[in-house]
């Protein structure tokens, strides 16, 4: 939080203002888009939780505030909320590095073209791509996964990871026989 001046006002509106938040999210709702900045400055843990419970702030300004600020899940968040899926994959993979966030995004979002788009960025890094394939077990075949990978890339522990998607694979089906 750094040193806070006895007189600092705008610490003091960032406190009134969640006050006021807490006790009713409606409430001092013209002023979201400042206390998105307040949240930023003051409480570093607060920002998603208001964005994601608050309705009354410019999706814009608050991804502005935030690209400023480097709060990647934050942007993740909005861009996603405005819609650019895509993008918040961006973020999720280069800034953040989250692969179960972005499967489940993806996920969510019921589209082939995502996944598409998943597929190559992950490509990229060929780590990520070794996590895709731990985290897209029912989603996507691993196989096809695999196919995507150019020649003479490596995969970190790849042997390790087919192995257990297989062993995981064989126990789904066993398990499905047995229960028939």
């Amino acid at each position: 939080m750094g040193a806070i001046k006895k007189c600092d006002s705008k610490y003091f509106l960032h406190l009134y203002l969640h006050s006021l938040f807490v006790v009713d999210p409606n409430a001092g709702r013209e002023f979201h888009d400042l206390q998105v900045e307040l949240y930023v400055d003051y409480e570093p843990r607060m920002p998603l939780p208001f964005l994601s419970l608050s309705e009354h702030y410019r999706l814009d300004k608050a991804y502005d505030i935030c690209v400023k600020k480097d709060l990647p899940r934050e942007q993740a968040y909005l861009l996603g909320r405005m819609g650019n899926t895509k993008k918040a994959l961006t973020v999720i993979i280069d800034k953040l590095e989250d692969i179960e966030e972005a499967v489940a995004i993806v996920s969510n979002q019921h589209d082939d073209e995502l996944w598409e788009e998943l597929i190559k960025q992950c490509l990229r890094k060929p780590e990520m791509v070794g996590m895709l394939l731990e985290h897209t077990i029912g989603n996507l075949d691993p196989l096809y996964i695999v196919s995507r990978v150019p020649n003479g890339v490596q995969i970190p522990r790849l042997r390790d990871r087919l192995v257990k998607i297989i062993t995981n694979y064989r126990t789904e089906t066993s398990l499905r026989h047995g229960c028939k």
